[in-house]
């Protein structure tokens, strides 16, 4: 090779050494047209384009080099990280196995090799090459909280948490890995150990504003109030103008005229446009003033900001209102069901269903509350076994599907709650497949839960759901569609056995909770526990929009709530009386 050409390449690794990258990526193409074969700089010039967020060109170029010197282990490493960080992972796993072979002892090639084979899918090989590392090298905190992540997706939670704490005896400070075992113990269901994990992350400092915020949420599914607004605080003390930190803030406290947030909220909402706030961080700003001015008695505000919210909310996404009505509508005019199987089959389960915000998370919330029963929340069980078992099919399932479904559901619930005599599955939209559950699960029993349309319309309205609702955002769509739930719920009542069906009213549960309590127990064959009065004490995961007020005794004010605000809710109470 020609002097000048080392000396280009000399020259460059300095450069980038020094982490001057335009003058290093000079020499080096420099380099490669005088010296195509020069495999070295090929190879660190596809290194360089990775560094600098050009991962498809930095394969081209290590591919390069590996045409002239295939048996280079380092330039097969930095492939796979180049295809990992163009989110290749399968094509990552490959080049990093291919690195292995030459060098078996090589720590890090076995760490990237575990986190592509995690993204991609491949959770039980991740686990096996985590091992690897861990035996090589038993002191790499990273090696231990990425097992506990693997363990964590296969559903191995005692396994993960002792991966996370020994990561945490290695890197004590990290407020992360905290985070991570404090989710893990609560999906366990060790929510005072969960607590504990959580509370020790309060204590340090997290790396953003929105770890912050993750940890809000985690205490606000588990009813500490407190501990998750001081979250809030210590996110917004890290951005004062983070819009996500403002609206979960919102639903943790209740506000007052003259509350001092009041005024930051809409300032900081009148300078969206100079600060080029995302239309997303917009929609929450305004919820939570919405909700916020709601709380101080001013109903012009809030609605103000509560019908901009839902405007734009509703102009983010494709959403045909007439069909979804239409569908359950096809639903009601189904024949009625053959006659009941005589089996217990399904028995264990329960199904809350009916509209969003009609008071379903607090009828689980209140059978939660008995030693004998577990709630599981909204669950997707039952739309997985469909979608496994009518892959290809047209059609409603026949008497041999419908048993596969069941099955299948019910191998679900034995997995998530194995001991517990009664499963609840709290997932509102189940009731398009009351008649299905019936077919499949002849014992499961169906909980209906009711609550005067206006009002539940109203607390839709002032939600921003993560996903689905898409009926939500429109007084009009939602009055439809409730009204259409309402219909499809009228078919299911008179076509299901009496004895598999109940309908609560949210009403009646606020001003009988003993008497419907009682009701409630009864109807799904257990005997009484006091325990289910004091449904607010119990403790357990909620992750629903109601998860605050699950945890609140029972109190009068949201009943009859819409009346109140008609002036601002007139297409709500137009599309209601349609017809009437």
């Amino acid at each position: 090779m020609p002097a000048d050409i080392d000396a280009l390449f000399a020259e460059a690794g300095q450069h980038h050494q020094a982490g001057r990258f335009a003058e290093a990526e000079t020499r080096l193409r420099q380099v490669a047209a005088a010296a195509p074969r020069h495999a070295p700089a090929l190879h660190v010039l596809g290194v360089l384009c990775a560094q600098t967020g050009r991962p498809d060109e930095a394969v081209r170029w290590i591919e390069a080099s590996l045409v002239i010197e295939p048996g280079n282990p380092v330039a097969r490493f930095n492939l796979g990280n180049a295809l990992s960080q163009a989110g290749r992972d399968e094509a990552a796993v490959t080049a990093y196995r291919a690195s292995l072979i030459a060098r078996p002892d090589f720590p890090p090639g076995w760490l990237n090799l575990a986190t592509a084979l995690g993204r991609a899918g491949r959770l039980k090989d991740a686990v096996g090459a985590y091992t690897q590392v861990i035996a090589m090298a038993p002191l790499h905190p990273v090696a231990h909280r990425g097992l506990g992540d693997t363990l964590r997706g296969l559903g191995r939670l005692d396994e993960a948490v002792s991966a996370y704490a020994r990561a945490l005896e290695l890197d004590p400070a990290n407020a992360a890995v905290c985070c991570n075992l404090g989710q893990t113990l609560q999906e366990a269901g060790r929510y005072d150990e969960a607590l504990a994990a959580y509370r020790r992350a309060l204590g340090m400092s997290l790396p953003s504003a929105e770890a912050w915020i993750a940890l809000a949420g985690s205490f606000r599914e588990l009813g500490e109030t407190a501990d998750a607004l001081a979250a809030t605080e210590k996110a917004l003390a890290r951005d004062p103008a983070l819009p996500r930190a403002w609206y979960v803030k919102s639903g943790l406290k209740r506000f007052q005229a003259g509350d001092p947030d009041l005024a930051r909220m809409e300032a900081l909402l009148g300078e969206a446009e100079a600060r080029g706030m995302a239309e997303a961080e917009r929609i929450e700003l305004a919820f939570a003033l919405g909700k916020a001015w709601l709380d101080a008695g001013d109903a012009d505000r809030g609605f103000a900001h509560l019908h901009a919210a839902n405007r734009r909310k509703r102009a983010t996404f494709d959403y045909d209102g007439a069909a979804d009505v239409a569908q359950l509508a096809v639903i009601a005019a189904a024949e009625a069901l053959a006659s009941r199987a005589e089996t217990t089959l399904g028995e264990r389960a329960v199904l809350v269903v009916g509209l969003p915000r009609s008071g379903t998370t607090l009828v689980e919330q209140i059978l939660a509350s008995h030693p004998d029963i577990h709630g599981a929340g909204e669950l997707t069980l039952l739309d997985e076994a469909i979608r496994v078992v009518m892959a290809g099919q047209r059609g409603r399932p026949n008497a041999t599907r419908a048993a596969q479904i069941g099955r299948r559901y019910l191998d679900g619930l034995a997995q998530i709650a194995p001991e517990a005599a009664r499963v609840v599955d709290k997932l509102p939209a189940n009731l398009r497949h009351a008649g299905l559950i019936q077919l499949a699960l002849p014992g499961a029993r169906i909980i209906h839960c009711r609550r005067d349309l206006a009002d539940t319309c109203l607390s839709l309205y002032e939600h921003n759901f993560v996903e689905g609702v898409d009926f939500a955002y429109d007084l009009a769509e939602a009055a439809g569609y409730a009204r259409a739930s309402e219909r499809l719920a009228t078919h299911w009542r008179s076509a299901l056995p009496a004895d598999r069906w109940l309908d609560v009213d949210y009403e009646a549960l606020v001003d009988d909770l003993d008497g419907q309590a009682r009701r409630l127990i009864a109807f799904v064959g257990l005997p009484w526990n006091d325990a289910c009065l004091d449904f607010h004490a119990t403790r357990r995961d909620i992750r629903t929009a109601s998860a605050t007020q699950a945890r609140q005794p029972l109190y009068a004010s949201s009943v009859g709530r819409a009346k109140r605000y008609a002036a601002h809710l007139a297409p709500l109470f137009e599309a209601l009386n349609v017809g009437d």
